[in-house]
């Protein structure tokens, strides 16, 4: 267990790496928010190369695309129910970590994707399940993230550490409730 350090001018006890726990966790959420709310700017342009095969509907190539793109917030809970018990098993910092690393893996394999021309039907598919495994590695994140992010709060300030996972979506950009419109600028 770690000892707090007093701050003479604030008069409160700060755990050591309170404000590092407090970014890391702020940051990594923002990323990942972030990304989801390109994927949903982006629905017209992934739809055109991932989901409109030859003769293919505008139309049906963008709910497509969008039902992709929900399918990654239905992972959410099931991403927070394993890597939950992942974190209790093997600890909330190399669970965080590993989730972190998910989400990377798997957006940069989503910017590296061939697109329905070059290898057809495979494509959707791919795109469709890098877009799970974005899904899980949120749900892992955010409350593995917040967790961290309390347990190194300062005392009585454990609800403004935790609150600024939320903050971080609504500074991403993108929330749940407007992810069917663009991001940017956030209003």
């Amino acid at each position: 267990m770690t000892t707090p350090v007093h701050h003479a001018a604030e008069g409160t006890a700060q755990p050591p790496g309170a404000r590092r726990a407090l970014v890391a966790g702020s940051v990594g959420n923002l990323i990942e928010w972030y990304e989801f709310g390109v994927y949903g700017y982006f629905a017209t342009i992934i739809a055109a190369n991932f989901f409109t095969p030859d003769g293919g509907s505008d139309v049906e190539a963008l709910v497509k695309t969008y039902a992709s793109f929900a399918l990654a917030f239905f992972f959410r809970p099931v991403g927070a129910a394993v890597f939950g018990r992942v974190g209790d098993r093997i600890g909330r910092r190399p669970t965080l970590i590993l989730v972190v690393l998910l989400m990377t893996v798997a957006t940069t394999l989503i910017g590296l994707l061939p697109t329905y021309a070059m290898v057809g039907a495979a494509a959707p598919w791919l795109l469709t399940l890098l877009r799970i495994v974005q899904g899980l590695s949120a749900g892992g994140e955010f409350g593995g993230a917040v967790s961290i992010m309390t347990e190194f709060a300062p005392p009585g300030r454990r609800g403004l550490y935790g609150s600024w996972q939320s903050f971080t979506v609504a500074l991403s950009g993108c929330s749940p409730a407007r992810a069917w419109r663009p991001c940017w600028p956030p209003c």
